[in-house]
Protein backbone atom coordinates (compact mmCIF):
# COMPACT_ATOMS: atom_id res chain seq x y z
CA UNK A 1 0.00 0.00 0.00
CA UNK A 2 1.17 3.53 -0.77
CA UNK A 3 2.63 5.15 2.38
CA UNK A 4 0.12 8.00 2.12
CA UNK A 5 -2.79 5.55 1.99
CA UNK A 6 -1.48 3.46 4.88
CA UNK A 7 -1.22 6.68 6.86
CA UNK A 8 -4.89 7.35 6.13
CA UNK A 9 -5.87 3.82 7.17
CA UNK A 10 -4.00 4.36 10.44
CA UNK A 11 -6.01 7.54 11.02
CA UNK A 12 -9.34 5.86 10.20
CA UNK A 13 -8.56 3.10 12.72
CA UNK A 14 -8.55 5.77 15.46
CA UNK A 15 -12.23 6.60 14.83
CA UNK A 16 -13.57 4.65 17.88
CA UNK A 17 -10.89 6.09 20.18
CA UNK A 18 -11.61 9.69 19.15
CA UNK A 19 -15.31 9.18 19.84
CA UNK A 20 -14.55 8.55 23.51
CA UNK A 21 -11.53 10.88 23.92
CA UNK A 22 -12.28 13.94 21.76
CA UNK A 23 -11.15 16.79 24.01
CA UNK A 24 -7.70 18.30 24.60
CA UNK A 25 -9.08 21.16 26.70
CA UNK A 26 -12.33 23.06 27.10
CA UNK A 27 -14.08 26.02 28.71
CA UNK A 28 -17.68 24.90 28.81
CA UNK A 29 -20.52 25.85 31.18
CA UNK A 30 -23.57 23.87 32.17
CA UNK A 31 -26.80 25.78 31.61
CA UNK A 32 -30.08 25.56 29.71
CA UNK A 33 -33.09 27.54 28.56
CA UNK A 34 -32.18 28.14 24.90
CA UNK A 35 -34.99 28.76 22.41
CA UNK A 36 -33.12 27.43 19.37
CA UNK A 37 -29.87 25.85 18.23
CA UNK A 38 -27.68 26.80 15.27
CA UNK A 39 -24.74 24.70 14.09
CA UNK A 40 -22.24 26.47 11.78
CA UNK A 41 -19.68 24.60 9.72
CA UNK A 42 -18.39 23.95 6.22
CA UNK A 43 -17.26 20.80 4.45
CA UNK A 44 -16.36 18.02 6.85
CA UNK A 45 -17.28 20.14 9.85
CA UNK A 46 -20.80 20.72 8.51
CA UNK A 47 -21.43 16.98 8.18
CA UNK A 48 -21.19 16.75 11.98
CA UNK A 49 -24.33 18.87 12.31
CA UNK A 50 -26.06 17.01 9.48
CA UNK A 51 -25.37 13.61 11.02
CA UNK A 52 -26.50 14.79 14.45
CA UNK A 53 -29.79 15.84 12.83
CA UNK A 54 -30.03 12.38 11.24
CA UNK A 55 -29.64 10.66 14.59
CA UNK A 56 -31.30 12.97 17.10
CA UNK A 57 -34.01 14.73 15.10
CA UNK A 58 -36.62 13.47 17.57
CA UNK A 59 -34.52 13.97 20.72
CA UNK A 60 -33.08 17.49 20.47
CA UNK A 61 -35.36 19.69 22.57
CA UNK A 62 -35.23 22.93 20.57
CA UNK A 63 -35.50 23.93 16.88
CA UNK A 64 -32.20 23.00 15.17
CA UNK A 65 -30.86 24.86 12.12
CA UNK A 66 -27.60 24.60 10.20
CA UNK A 67 -25.55 27.34 8.57
CA UNK A 68 -23.30 26.24 5.70
CA UNK A 69 -22.15 29.64 4.56
CA UNK A 70 -21.30 33.16 5.70
CA UNK A 71 -24.61 34.05 7.41
CA UNK A 72 -26.62 32.90 10.41
CA UNK A 73 -30.26 31.92 9.91
CA UNK A 74 -32.92 34.59 10.51
CA UNK A 75 -34.19 34.91 14.09
CA UNK A 76 -30.84 33.90 15.58
CA UNK A 77 -30.64 36.04 18.72
CA UNK A 78 -29.64 36.26 22.38
CA UNK A 79 -31.81 33.21 23.13
CA UNK A 80 -29.86 31.11 20.62
CA UNK A 81 -27.09 28.60 21.22
CA UNK A 82 -24.66 28.85 18.31
CA UNK A 83 -22.05 26.12 17.85
CA UNK A 84 -19.20 27.19 15.56
CA UNK A 85 -17.28 24.17 14.27
CA UNK A 86 -14.10 24.31 12.17
CA UNK A 87 -11.33 21.76 12.58
CA UNK A 88 -8.56 24.11 11.45
CA UNK A 89 -10.23 27.14 13.00
CA UNK A 90 -9.51 29.17 9.88
CA UNK A 91 -12.56 28.52 7.66
CA UNK A 92 -13.58 31.96 6.46
CA UNK A 93 -17.33 31.29 6.23
CA UNK A 94 -17.37 29.92 9.77
CA UNK A 95 -15.37 32.84 11.16
CA UNK A 96 -17.92 35.18 9.56
CA UNK A 97 -20.70 33.34 11.42
CA UNK A 98 -18.71 33.61 14.67
CA UNK A 99 -18.48 37.38 14.32
CA UNK A 100 -22.16 37.70 13.46
CA UNK A 101 -23.13 35.53 16.46
CA UNK A 102 -21.16 37.90 18.69
CA UNK A 103 -22.95 40.93 17.27
CA UNK A 104 -26.31 39.25 17.90
CA UNK A 105 -25.30 38.44 21.50
CA UNK A 106 -25.83 34.70 21.07
CA UNK A 107 -24.30 32.12 23.38
CA UNK A 108 -21.31 30.96 21.33
CA UNK A 109 -19.38 27.70 21.67
CA UNK A 110 -16.41 27.12 19.37
CA UNK A 111 -15.08 23.66 18.44
CA UNK A 112 -11.65 23.58 16.82
CA UNK A 113 -8.08 22.29 17.01
CA UNK A 114 -6.82 25.90 17.06
CA UNK A 115 -6.57 28.74 14.55
CA UNK A 116 -8.49 32.01 14.49
CA UNK A 117 -11.66 30.41 15.86
CA UNK A 118 -10.06 29.26 19.09
CA UNK A 119 -8.15 32.56 19.51
CA UNK A 120 -11.30 34.63 19.01
CA UNK A 121 -13.27 32.49 21.47
CA UNK A 122 -10.57 32.93 24.10
CA UNK A 123 -10.25 36.69 23.50
CA UNK A 124 -14.02 37.26 23.53
CA UNK A 125 -14.63 35.03 26.55
CA UNK A 126 -16.79 32.62 24.54
CA UNK A 127 -17.01 28.98 25.49
CA UNK A 128 -14.85 26.59 23.50
CA UNK A 129 -13.61 23.02 23.05
CA UNK A 130 -10.14 22.27 21.72
CA UNK A 131 -9.73 18.92 19.94
CA UNK A 132 -6.60 17.06 18.89
CA UNK A 133 -4.37 18.70 16.27
CA UNK A 134 -2.59 17.00 13.38
CA UNK A 135 -5.51 15.04 11.93
CA UNK A 136 -6.69 15.51 8.33
CA UNK A 137 -9.85 17.58 8.89
CA UNK A 138 -12.05 15.03 7.12
CA UNK A 139 -10.91 12.35 9.57
CA UNK A 140 -11.53 14.52 12.62
CA UNK A 141 -15.24 13.78 12.25
CA UNK A 142 -15.47 11.54 15.37
CA UNK A 143 -13.72 14.14 17.55
CA UNK A 144 -15.94 16.95 16.29
CA UNK A 145 -19.04 14.76 16.61
CA UNK A 146 -18.29 13.77 20.21
CA UNK A 147 -17.35 17.36 21.11
CA UNK A 148 -20.66 18.62 19.72
CA UNK A 149 -22.55 15.99 21.73
CA UNK A 150 -20.67 17.24 24.80
CA UNK A 151 -21.93 20.77 24.12
CA UNK A 152 -25.53 19.66 23.59
CA UNK A 153 -25.49 17.69 26.84
CA UNK A 154 -23.99 20.55 28.85
CA UNK A 155 -26.54 23.00 27.45
CA UNK A 156 -29.53 20.85 28.33
CA UNK A 157 -30.47 20.31 24.69
CA UNK A 158 -29.81 16.54 24.61
CA UNK A 159 -29.70 13.88 27.30
CA UNK A 160 -26.37 12.15 27.95
CA UNK A 161 -25.08 9.95 25.14
CA UNK A 162 -21.79 8.94 26.76
CA UNK A 163 -22.84 5.37 27.53
CA UNK A 164 -24.06 4.66 24.02
CA UNK A 165 -20.99 6.27 22.43
CA UNK A 166 -18.70 4.23 24.66
CA UNK A 167 -20.57 0.99 24.00
CA UNK A 168 -20.43 1.61 20.26
CA UNK A 169 -16.70 2.44 20.31
CA UNK A 170 -15.90 -0.70 22.29
CA UNK A 171 -17.96 -2.92 20.01
CA UNK A 172 -16.26 -2.01 16.72
CA UNK A 173 -14.42 -4.93 15.12
CA UNK A 174 -11.88 -3.13 12.93
CA UNK A 175 -10.55 -6.32 11.32
CA UNK A 176 -14.00 -7.40 10.17
CA UNK A 177 -14.84 -3.88 9.04
CA UNK A 178 -11.67 -3.59 6.96
CA UNK A 179 -12.35 -6.93 5.25
CA UNK A 180 -15.87 -5.77 4.40
CA UNK A 181 -14.61 -2.42 3.11
CA UNK A 182 -11.98 -4.07 0.90
CA UNK A 183 -14.70 -6.18 -0.75
CA UNK A 184 -16.84 -3.08 -1.29
CA UNK A 185 -13.90 -1.19 -2.76
CA UNK A 186 -13.36 -4.01 -5.27
CA UNK A 187 -17.03 -3.81 -6.24
CA UNK A 188 -16.79 -0.05 -6.78
CA UNK A 189 -13.46 -0.02 -8.64
CA UNK A 190 -13.57 2.15 -11.77
CA UNK A 191 -17.17 3.22 -11.09
CA UNK A 192 -18.77 6.48 -9.92
CA UNK A 193 -20.80 5.67 -6.79
CA UNK A 194 -24.41 6.79 -6.49
CA UNK A 195 -25.79 6.48 -2.96
CA UNK A 196 -29.51 5.74 -2.50
CA UNK A 197 -31.24 5.60 0.88
CA UNK A 198 -34.63 6.27 2.48
CA UNK A 199 -33.03 8.55 5.08
CA UNK A 200 -29.72 9.53 6.71
CA UNK A 201 -28.95 12.31 4.24
CA UNK A 202 -26.15 13.59 6.50
CA UNK A 203 -24.50 10.17 6.48
CA UNK A 204 -24.79 10.05 2.69
CA UNK A 205 -23.16 13.47 2.39
CA UNK A 206 -20.32 12.32 4.63
CA UNK A 207 -19.77 9.24 2.44
CA UNK A 208 -19.87 11.40 -0.69
CA UNK A 209 -17.24 13.71 0.81
CA UNK A 210 -15.02 10.73 1.63
CA UNK A 211 -15.21 9.44 -1.95
CA UNK A 212 -14.45 12.93 -3.26
CA UNK A 213 -11.57 13.68 -0.93
CA UNK A 214 -9.97 10.29 -0.29
CA UNK A 215 -10.69 8.27 -3.44
CA UNK A 216 -10.57 11.43 -5.63
CA UNK A 217 -13.70 10.40 -7.56
CA UNK A 218 -17.08 12.04 -8.17
CA UNK A 219 -20.05 10.78 -6.17
CA UNK A 220 -23.69 11.72 -5.74
CA UNK A 221 -26.50 10.79 -3.40
CA UNK A 222 -30.30 10.82 -3.54
CA UNK A 223 -33.10 10.09 -1.07
CA UNK A 224 -36.23 7.96 -1.44
CA UNK A 225 -39.01 8.57 -2.34
CA UNK A 226 -37.94 11.78 -4.13
CA UNK A 227 -35.38 9.99 -6.32
CA UNK A 228 -38.15 7.85 -7.86
CA UNK A 229 -39.71 11.01 -9.31
CA UNK A 230 -36.61 12.17 -11.17
CA UNK A 231 -33.22 10.52 -10.63
CA UNK A 232 -34.09 7.04 -11.90
CA UNK A 233 -35.04 8.43 -15.31
CA UNK A 234 -31.41 9.40 -15.95
CA UNK A 235 -30.31 5.76 -15.92
CA UNK A 236 -32.35 4.95 -19.04
CA UNK A 237 -29.39 6.28 -21.05
CA UNK A 238 -27.06 3.30 -20.78
CA UNK A 239 -24.15 5.15 -22.44
CA UNK A 240 -23.92 7.27 -19.28
CA UNK A 241 -25.21 4.72 -16.78
CA UNK A 242 -22.38 2.28 -17.52
CA UNK A 243 -19.92 4.55 -15.69
CA UNK A 244 -21.92 4.50 -12.43
CA UNK A 245 -22.91 2.00 -9.73
CA UNK A 246 -25.78 2.46 -7.29
CA UNK A 247 -25.12 1.67 -3.63
CA UNK A 248 -28.42 1.05 -1.85
CA UNK A 249 -28.12 1.68 1.89
CA UNK A 250 -30.84 -0.44 3.51
CA UNK A 251 -32.04 -0.59 7.09
CA UNK A 252 -34.67 -2.16 9.30
CA UNK A 253 -36.24 1.31 9.65
CA UNK A 254 -37.84 1.03 6.20
CA UNK A 255 -41.62 0.90 6.39
CA UNK A 256 -43.29 -1.94 4.46
CA UNK A 257 -44.31 0.52 1.75
CA UNK A 258 -40.79 1.99 1.52
CA UNK A 259 -39.24 -1.47 1.34
CA UNK A 260 -41.62 -2.34 -1.48
CA UNK A 261 -40.74 0.89 -3.30
CA UNK A 262 -36.98 0.27 -3.06
CA UNK A 263 -37.29 -3.34 -4.19
CA UNK A 264 -39.37 -2.30 -7.21
CA UNK A 265 -36.88 0.46 -8.07
CA UNK A 266 -34.00 -2.01 -7.96
CA UNK A 267 -35.88 -4.41 -10.24
CA UNK A 268 -36.77 -1.71 -12.76
CA UNK A 269 -33.12 -0.55 -12.93
CA UNK A 270 -31.45 -3.95 -13.07
CA UNK A 271 -30.91 -3.86 -16.85
CA UNK A 272 -29.77 -0.23 -16.91
CA UNK A 273 -27.15 0.19 -14.18
CA UNK A 274 -25.09 -1.95 -11.81
CA UNK A 275 -26.31 -2.01 -8.20
CA UNK A 276 -25.18 -3.30 -4.82
CA UNK A 277 -26.73 -3.27 -1.35
CA UNK A 278 -25.17 -2.39 2.00
CA UNK A 279 -27.16 -3.17 5.13
CA UNK A 280 -27.12 -0.72 8.07
CA UNK A 281 -27.41 -3.52 10.60
CA UNK A 282 -26.86 -1.86 13.98
CA UNK A 283 -29.89 -1.49 16.30
CA UNK A 284 -29.83 2.25 17.13
CA UNK A 285 -29.71 5.25 14.82
CA UNK A 286 -26.42 6.37 16.39
CA UNK A 287 -24.80 2.99 15.72
CA UNK A 288 -26.20 2.75 12.20
CA UNK A 289 -24.89 6.21 11.31
CA UNK A 290 -21.43 5.90 12.84
CA UNK A 291 -20.76 2.35 11.66
CA UNK A 292 -21.76 3.23 8.10
CA UNK A 293 -19.54 6.32 8.11
CA UNK A 294 -16.60 4.33 9.45
CA UNK A 295 -17.12 1.55 6.92
CA UNK A 296 -17.08 3.95 3.98
CA UNK A 297 -14.11 5.89 5.34
CA UNK A 298 -12.19 2.64 4.93
CA UNK A 299 -13.79 1.95 1.53
CA UNK A 300 -12.73 5.36 0.19
CA UNK A 301 -9.08 4.82 1.15
CA UNK A 302 -8.95 1.26 -0.21
CA UNK A 303 -10.53 2.55 -3.41
CA UNK A 304 -7.79 5.19 -3.69
CA UNK A 305 -5.23 2.38 -3.39
CA UNK A 306 -6.96 0.33 -6.10
CA UNK A 307 -6.89 3.38 -8.41
CA UNK A 308 -3.24 4.18 -7.59
CA UNK A 309 -4.32 7.47 -5.98
CA UNK A 310 -2.94 9.37 -2.98
CA UNK A 311 -5.81 9.50 -0.46
CA UNK A 312 -4.01 11.93 1.85
CA UNK A 313 -3.28 15.04 -0.23
CA UNK A 314 -5.92 17.62 -1.23
CA UNK A 315 -4.03 19.73 -3.75
CA UNK A 316 -7.01 21.40 -5.44
CA UNK A 317 -8.60 22.49 -2.15
CA UNK A 318 -5.27 23.93 -1.00
CA UNK A 319 -4.90 25.83 -4.28
CA UNK A 320 -8.41 27.24 -3.95
CA UNK A 321 -7.69 28.50 -0.45
CA UNK A 322 -4.44 30.11 -1.65
CA UNK A 323 -6.26 31.88 -4.50
CA UNK A 324 -9.00 33.12 -2.18
CA UNK A 325 -6.45 34.42 0.33
CA UNK A 326 -5.00 36.66 -2.39
CA UNK A 327 -8.36 38.41 -2.84
CA UNK A 328 -8.83 39.52 0.77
Amino acid sequence: MKPENQKMIDFVEQFPLWLTNPLVDSRLKKDSGYKNLVFCGMGDSSTVGLVIKDIYYESIKVPFKLSQGYKLPPNTNDNSLVIICSYTGNTEETIACLKEAGRRRCTVVGISSGGALLRECQLSNYEWIKIKEGIPPRLAFPSMFAATIEVLENKGVLKSQKKELSEFANSVDLTQLKHMSQRLAQQLKDKIPVLYSSGYSGVLRRIKNSFNQNAKIPCKFEIYPELDHNDIIGWTNKNFAKHFKIVHLRSDEETPRMKQRIDITKRLLKDSIEQIEVQMLRPSRLEKALMTILLFDFVSVYLAELHGTDAYTLLLTDKLKQELSKTK
